[in-house]
């Protein structure tokens, strides 16, 4: 006899109820699993964030090995970096290709970034400056050119007697002894560089040796005594004692020349040159009765002539009338902005030492100077007390420089030896001779000396210095080749700087302390 099993309907549910639920959970564990292989493989961008944190405190983790450790954190910053290409040098293995494709084009754009930034650097530092022409020459006020007077014997001679007597005591002009000591006093007033050899055959001499040569020069210099017509009255200029490689001088109009005194902290009054322009057709000076021969020579105000300047000579019953033409440089103001090798010149006001102020002669007879320390260990007095310690030569010393003179007449820049490097100034004017006349008297004419300088003819052409790659298109050239080759910008190196130094300094601190809990 069967049997049948019966089931009542609330039975019927109960097994119901537990084989959905049985599928339910196998459901729930099969998206498990399937969750756990999609992080493993991580493909899922979600899933590979959750684990980037995770994965730099491993990193770090203090079991690891110090290049593992490296490895894991340079990788954690291929995944996140917004530098392109870094990603996908780190795919997984298998993929030899594409990681060999990607490392290639990433070499290769970083190559030519590093080219073509490489190139305008080069260029900020090497040729961000333009010369430009200007034509407006009818605006232009141009300074009037100065001059600088030598005379050809510089002796007062009751200024000399004096002198002999008071440091030597000789009275006597007819004896050996005055005569030799008038001849000393004599190659101090008129010492150069050319004539240096006299003061060989004091060599040697104690007695000589202990004079001041700077102060006896200045005491028995002749001083200047003239008549001077200006095509401008108005300014108060006169002739100012200056102190030059040709000794004592005289300057008029000169700027620099008051940097430049005989006697230090000497108070000088601030002026401006006289102005010419092309509507004024007078612009000239003439200096006349001088007391003897003169070498003058025409320059710029803001420069002032040195050895190997060439002089303009007036002898006794001569007129000499020099008539310049010139080329006026001027500088846009933000070339201050640049330093001085990127502009290769310097301006008026940025001295060089031992002078307050530059000029391309002052850096040459700066570097003299030099060059005079080294030779002999002591500088000749018409370099004059700069302030700045060096030895004024006493005979001994310009007896040796003797030696050097003609070297140092000839001096270059360019001589290795000199280590010197002269910029000429960033504002200049460039004077050059148009016209050179000179007329001679016979007796019985006066005496008279007397010479002439004028501008006639004037430029209608200048030159200005101006900057034509500034720093800021020096960033831009920068921004547009990373972009160009990298796609990165200014944030992605301050991405590189932070992940490198603050990020890593976090995760270092992190990975200790968790060790030690």
């Amino acid at each position: 006899m069967s049997s049948k099993m019966v089931t009542s309907p609330s039975q019927g549910r109960h097994t119901a109820a537990r084989h959905h639920e049985h599928h339910a959970l196998a459901d729930r564990g099969s998206s498990k699993s399937k969750d756990s292989d999609w992080g493993r493989d991580g493909r899922d961008d979600q899933g590979s964030a959750r684990t980037l944190s995770a994965r730099s405190d491993d990193s770090l983790l203090p079991q690891k090995s110090m290049i593992s450790r490296v490895g894991l954190y340079v990788r954690e910053f291929f995944e996140q970096s917004t530098l392109h290409g870094l990603r996908y040098m780190i795919l997984d293995k298998g993929n030899y290709f594409d990681v060999a494709l990607w490392t290639v084009a990433l070499v290769a754009s970083v190559t030519g970034a590093i080219l073509l930034i490489g190139g305008s650097w080069r260029r900020f530092q090497d040729n961000p400056t333009v010369v430009q022409l200007e034509k407006d020459f009818r605006l232009w006020n141009t300074s009037f050119p100065s001059a600088t007077m030598c005379y050809d014997r510089r002796l007062d001679e009751l200024r000399v007697q004096d002198q002999i007597a008071e440091l030597w005591g000789a009275r006597d002009n007819d004896t050996d002894d005055y005569r030799r000591y008038y001849k000393f006093v004599e190659a101090v007033a008129n010492a150069s560089f050319w004539s240096l050899d006299v003061f060989k055959e004091f060599k040697g001499d104690k007695e000589l040796n202990a004079v001041n040569m700077l102060d006896l020069a200045d005491k028995v210099n002749l001083k200047v005594f003239f008549r001077a017509t200006v095509f401008d009255t108005s300014p108060t200029i006169n002739f100012t004692e200056t102190l030059t490689e040709m000794g004592i001088c005289y300057s008029y109009s000169a700027v620099t020349a008051r940097y430049l005194p005989v006697r230090r902290n000497t108070p000088f009054e601030d002026f401006k040159p006289p102005q010419c322009n092309f509507l004024n057709s007078l612009c000239y000076a003439r200096v006349e009765d001088l007391q003897g021969p003169v070498k003058y020579y025409v320059h710029s105000p803001y420069e002032i002539p040195d050895s190997a300047s060439k002089p303009f000579t007036v002898h006794s019953r001569q007129e000499r009338d020099t008539t310049v033409r010139f080329l006026e440089t001027i500088a846009d103001e933000q070339l201050r902005t640049l330093t001085r090798r990127q502009r290769r010149c310097q301006f008026f006001d940025e001295g060089v030492k031992p002078y307050p102020v530059y000029s391309y002669n002052l850096c040459m007879m700066s570097c003299r100077r030099k060059l005079c320390l080294r030779y002999c260990g002591c500088a000749p007095y018409f370099y004059g007390d700069r302030g700045d310690g060096v030895k004024m030569c006493d005979v001994d010393g310009l007896a040796c420089l003797a030696q050097h003179a003609d070297k140092l007449v000839a001096l270059r820049e360019e001589d290795p030896e000199a280590q010197c490097k002269c910029y000429h100034s960033c504002e200049e004017i460039r004077y050059t001779t148009d016209r050179n006349f000179e007329r001679s008297w016979s007796y019985p004419v006066p005496d008279n000396i007397r010479f002439r300088w004028a501008i006639e003819l004037y430029s209608k052409t200048r030159v200005k210095r101006s900057i034509i790659f500034t720093f800021s298109d020096l960033l831009v050239s920068f921004g547009g080749t990373a972009a160009l080759f990298l796609g990165c910008s200014l944030i992605t190196f301050v991405e590189l700087i932070y992940f490198f130094t603050l990020r890593l300094l976090c995760s270092v601190a992190q990975a200790r302390k968790r060790r030690l809990t």
